[in-house]
């Protein structure tokens, strides 16, 4: 009799241990693993927003906008306290280009007192762009009062450096007698062929209607 109990006893140990390794691998090919739902996860934040710029191309491209004039803003915030350092020690293309910054108001607040102050500072060392920028803003009377008498003084400086554009509105300065300033025709054809002889198409085209 005990030989009979210890072996029924036996296949029943035997029955639970199977059902116990069958539902452990049940367990272990129905659920997954953690690291498996942490990557699925993963997986899925990462196609998120390609999945939202399929959807709505208009909302990732304003978005896409959004970043870059950001960053541009940040670009220009540091790019106009570069130029202010070397505009100090008197680099003066860098005083040009902190005069530019600051009559767009870019990496700054605009400041036309600002810019005109370093254009002047800039023209009066030789740069040729910041002297063509000052005659204009005379001529056209644009953020300043307009003053033909500086508008040509500024044209003059850069145009005796070869400057094409100061030369050819010098010309048209003298051919009209604009501002208050008397025609003087030889004035005129003497800068309207320091252009023409650097190529520029109108002031050739005015010197032969003046020599006609």
């Amino acid at each position: 009799m005990e030989i009979i109990i210890a072996i029924v006893s036996a296949i029943v140990a035997g029955f639970f241990g199977l059902a116990s390794v069958w539902y452990e691998h049940y367990l272990d090919t129905s659920e997954p693993s953690k690291s498996a739902v942490t990557e699925v996860s993963q997986q899925n934040s990462e196609a998120l927003p390609q999945i939202q710029a399929t959807q709505n191309p208009e909302a990732a491209s304003r978005q896409n906008q959004n970043d870059s004039e950001v960053d541009n803003e940040v670009d220009n915030k540091e790019l106009f306290h570069q130029l202010k350092e070397r505009s100090s020690q008197r680099d003066v293309k860098a005083q040009f280009e902190l005069a530019e910054m600051y009559i767009q108001g870019k990496g700054t607040t605009k400041d036309i007192t600002q810019a005109i102050k370093w254009y002047r500072k800039a023209a009066n060392r030789g740069e040729v762009q910041a002297q063509l920028k000052l005659a204009d803003m005379h001529f056209k009377g644009k953020d300043v009062v307009q003053n033909v008498t500086k508008a040509i003084k500024w044209y003059s400086r850069a145009a005796q450096k070869g400057n094409v554009k100061a030369q050819f509105r010098l010309g048209r300065i003298y051919e009209k007698g604009k501002g208050g300033v008397e025609k003087d025709l030889a004035q005129a054809r003497e800068w309207y062929h320091k252009a023409a002889e650097q190529g520029h198409k109108k002031a050739k085209k005015k010197l032969e209607q003046l020599q006609n």
